[in-house]
């Protein structure tokens, strides 16, 4: 059995203050609860091993996802191989027609025309223009100067072959009389995979993917606390793997509150 939990730097800071000094225990929970809460930002991509226009793609989501480590910016990255490009000669490892059929579904809630990659998300809102590293991190640092909805935590136990999430979304939860508005999604993603390809449009390179999709998990978001059972499937906690935990609008697409642990063994 796994346990995992989020440290919290404030009650580790606050602690010390009280063994040294009372009074500073106290101006230091009073600085916390006026400052302003952290934006964050899911960053989605749709790619394809199998699509050559894809491999820039990967390369800016995984330079972003890195420097936003390096800075302690609350970036959730997920890579999400389609399928639909498999029939051109190379079979994406990675690729699943859930993916491809989640990518429908977002051209369809946005009235965009065609299903294509790649394309860049972020919290549920297309990226607009001509797909480069700026406008990514354009769209990336707008979300991270917005208020979030939720600052859900979670905590989680592997038993068997079964995750155990209990989650907490720290938010006022509104239930419409029709039933839940949003979902709750859980995404397993694993960084540093290395692919040579062989056939197809990208035949003699080696590819690199991060924050690939290894599970994905969605439900209806029915309470602000509660458990969700998720079966694995096989899959293992490992370095370099991480659960993503996001809220999501059914009607917008917009996603309202993340949050990110390592899915560590």
């Amino acid at each position: 059995m796994f346990r995992f939990n989020q440290s919290g730097k404030l009650f580790k800071v606050s602690l010390v203050c009280q063994i040294v000094f009372c009074f500073c225990a106290t101006s230091l929970f009073a600085q916390e609860k006026t400052s302003p809460v952290s934006g964050f930002a899911v960053l989605e991509l749709f790619t394809s091993q199998g699509d050559i226009n894809s491999a820039e793609a990967d390369k800016i989501l995984s330079e972003i996802s890195a420097e936003a480590e390096k800075s302690g910016k609350k970036v959730y990255s997920i890579s999400q191989h389609v399928d639909f490009w498999n029939r051109l000669g190379w079979k994406d490892p990675f690729s699943s027609f859930r993916h491809t059929k989640r990518l429908q579904n977002y051209t369809s809630v946005l009235k965009i025309e065609e299903t294509y990659t790649p394309f860049f998300l972020v919290n549920g809102e297309p990226v607009s223009g001509d797909i480069s590293k700026k406008t990514v991190n354009d769209a990336v640092s707008k979300m991270l100067g917005t208020k979030p909805v939720f600052n859900p935590e979670f905590t989680y136990e592997i038993f068997s072959d079964t995750l155990d999430l209990m989650y907490d979304l720290k938010g006022d939860l509104k239930l419409a009389k029709k039933g839940s508005e949003s979902y709750i999604n859980v995404v397993i993603t694993e960084t540093g995979l290395s692919t040579k390809v062989t056939k197809g449009d990208n035949a003699g390179k080696t590819l690199r993917n991060d924050y690939v999709s290894r599970l994905f998990y969605t439900t209806n978001l029915q309470t602000s606390k509660g458990l969700l059972r998720i079966p694995l499937r096989g899959l293992k906690p490992g370095k370099n793997k991480h659960i993503l935990l996001f809220i999501q609008d059914k009607q917008s697409r917009k996603i309202t509150g993340a949050v990110r642990l390592e899915f560590g063994s």
